[in-house]
């Protein structure tokens, strides 16, 4: 998968946040990164760490993660 096809479906105040979710999507076999979860650790609230999935996994991610 290149990593252009990945979209955002959250966005997390810590790393830690972002990577619990991550991790839900993982073991339900959706392939999904976390960007710029250092910096969101070092200006929390300043900078999002954001949870990205494929365009075709987003509603499926999302439905997982109750935002929808």
């Amino acid at each position: 998968m290149q990593t252009d096809d990945l979209i955002v479906v959250a966005e997390f105040t810590t790393s830690c946040e972002a990577e619990l979710a991550k991790a839900a999507l993982v073991g339900a076999g959706i392939h999904a990164e976390v960007r710029d979860a250092v910096m969101a650790d070092i200006y929390p609230c300043v900078i999002a760490a954001r949870l990205m999935v494929s365009a075709a996994s987003a509603d499926e991610a999302r439905q997982l993660l109750h935002l929808e």
